[in-house]
């Protein structure tokens, strides 16, 4: 039995959509609010072998190598789930316009929505159960029409089919498909970044990425990523409780930094260079065992966030004005909790990064800046100076010569 189209978001879809905000570098949050979406089905449906599925799409192109300008453009993802499904609690929410229905897991009812901030179009295909009778529903969601959803259907179905649910998200959008990684690696690691915290779980579904012949397993990809590297620690910041996952990140692709992921809900939000908390820690580090470079990542957890992240879920509310924001926690209080913490797993590192740093700085006094010698007698001078890696001998001049100038020589 096929229904009217009566269906309806209720609100002025094309102005919503308008309204939210989604910078370029955020190109693959979309996808990753449709994967999170099928993590909570498959927790609904309380199954033990839950499995999502990424597919990609690509633009058709004569050349494709491994050259990554030669590799075609992603245009559409589909992510197939063995959840719960569009049932009518699922799909009445879907279709509310400031749903509260995942309140309780962080859901702030604006994931689709920002579907068509990034994609022309959502096709949504859903095998579920209604009281134990299985109905397969499919609709579209997108800007055509006032309403949103186009060509809604829902039929009952024979025999006992298994759960299914397909969301298309396709039409990806200038400027976020140019800026969409190419690489069904880099990709791979992009997820895992954002849904660590799903990946620590034990009960974590299996999760594939399947571009054209190549297959990824992103479970096998973390759990190799994570062995022998991974390190939780707890720690308070005023009232607040504050959990901390750390690993070394080996030969990322994309990564250059050592970096502190902020997450809200299990998800990341936001980011920051590890340089805020260890000024010297530049570049990456070669580990003794493997021989191979890593970076130091870490994911932090706190209720905090969870109650102080944006709209669309891609920064925290910190202290900004010492009057009006005291309940808030100032970036300088996380950073300096933070220091202990990251310290008593990498000490050694750290303390290595500090000491080339100061070499660096007396080789260049002593052999090329000889002016500067009074400075190698204030240690604490030299401290201060930030070196980064490869700095050019004229910059660390100029950090030397303001030192100079700054301590009245």
């Amino acid at each position: 039995m096929a229904k009217k189209n009566t269906e309806s978001i209720g609100i002025d879809l094309k102005g919503r959509v308008k309204s939210l905000k989604l910078a370029e570098r955020n190109m693959l949050l979309p996808v990753f609010e449709a994967i999170i979406n099928s993590i909570h089905a498959i927790e609904d449906v309380k199954i033990p072998n839950g499995k999502i599925e990424i597919q990609l799409e690509r633009e058709s192109t004569l050349q494709f190598d491994d050259a990554e300008v030669n590799i075609p453009y992603v245009t559409k993802f589909t992510i197939v789930d063995n959840g719960i499904g569009f049932d009518e609690e699922n799909y009445d929410s879907f279709k509310k316009a400031y749903s509260t229905h995942k309140a309780e897991r962080g859901g702030k009812g604006l994931g689709r929505f920002i579907w068509l901030k990034a994609f022309a179009d959502v096709r949504i295909e859903s095998v579920f159960y209604q009281e134990k009778s299985p109905f397969k529903r499919v609709f579209r969601f997108n800007l055509k029409s006032d309403t949103g959803i186009e060509q809604p259907k829902i039929n009952p179905l024979p025999d006992t089919p298994a759960r299914q649910t397909r969301v298309e998200l396709s039409g990806y959008k200038d400027p976020y498909k140019l800026k969409c990684p190419k690489k069904p690696d880099t990709i791979a690691n992009r997820i895992i970044e954002h849904c660590l915290i799903y990946f620590l779980r034990e009960d974590c579904p299996e999760i594939i990425l399947k571009d054209g012949a190549t297959q990824i397993n992103l479970n096998q990809k973390f759990r190799d990523l994570i062995a022998g590297n991974h390190f939780t620690e707890t720690f308070p910041i005023r009232e607040h409780e504050f959990k901390l996952s750390i690993l070394k990140w080996f030969e990322h692709e994309e990564l250059t930094h050592h970096k502190i992921s902020l997450c809200a809900n299990h998800r990341e939000v936001d980011s920051f260079n590890l340089s805020k908390v260890f000024q010297d820690v530049q570049g990456k580090v070669l580990d003794d065992e493997t021989g191979k470079y890593y970076l130091i990542v870490g994911y932090l957890e706190s209720a905090y966030f969870d109650d102080n992240a944006n709209e669309e879920r891609t920064e925290i509310n910190f202290k900004r004005n010492e009057l009006y924001d005291k309940e808030l926690i100032a970036e300088s209080e996380l950073h300096s909790a933070l220091e202990p913490v990251i310290r008593k797993h990498f000490e050694k590192e750290v303390n290595a990064f500090r000491e080339r740093k100061l070499e660096t700085l007396n080789n260049y006094i002593a052999e090329q800046a000889p002016q500067y010698k009074i400075l190698a007698k204030n240690p604490q001078v030299l401290e201060n100076i930030v070196v980064t890696e490869n700095m050019s001998e004229q910059d660390i001049d100029l950090k030397l010569y303001k030192a100079y100038q700054d301590v009245g020589f």
